[in-house]
């Protein structure tokens, strides 16, 4: 016999934001999430790891690529890859040197994604925030 599952809760207004297609999205930040907050209260050192991996990934080489991914860290989504994969290694006790390093992969490759869509739709914003696209023309 199947569970009853409650319906979810429907969004606030707040929750509430249009993206560049003119489609209604729902999400919460972390940081603005105290929900959030306590249930990655578990792995908080894990993710703070994986953001000194994320700052350090940034490199010196070039000024453009320093500038290009100053602008994608502050405008930080929900990281909900990286906490997903830091969630499901402690449920399952699963111990990894490189957890973090895979999880930075995953949320690269997340990242260079909507680059490309950007780069494809034209796109001069998401989330409210000026694309790379935009910014830096291609």
């Amino acid at each position: 016999m199947a569970a009853h599952l409650p319906a979810p809760e429907q969004p606030s207004e707040t929750d509430k934001i249009i993206d560049d297609r003119g489609k209604c999205a729902y999400y919460l930040t972390m940081v603005q999430s105290s929900k959030l907050t306590e249930l990655t209260s578990p792995i908080r050192d894990e993710l703070a790891h994986f953001e000194e991996l994320e700052n350090d990934a940034i490199g010196e080489e070039s000024v453009l690529i320093q500038s290009v991914s100053k602008h994608l860290l502050l405008s930080k989504g929900k990281r909900l890859r990286p906490t997903f994969t830091f969630m499901i290694a402690k449920v399952t006790d699963y111990q990894s040197d490189h957890l973090a390093e895979a999880a930075l992969a995953v949320e690269m490759i997340h990242t260079a994604t909507l680059l490309h869509d950007d780069v494809v739709d034209e796109s001069d914003t998401r989330r409210g925030q000026v694309t790379v696209n935009s910014e830096w023309n291609n």
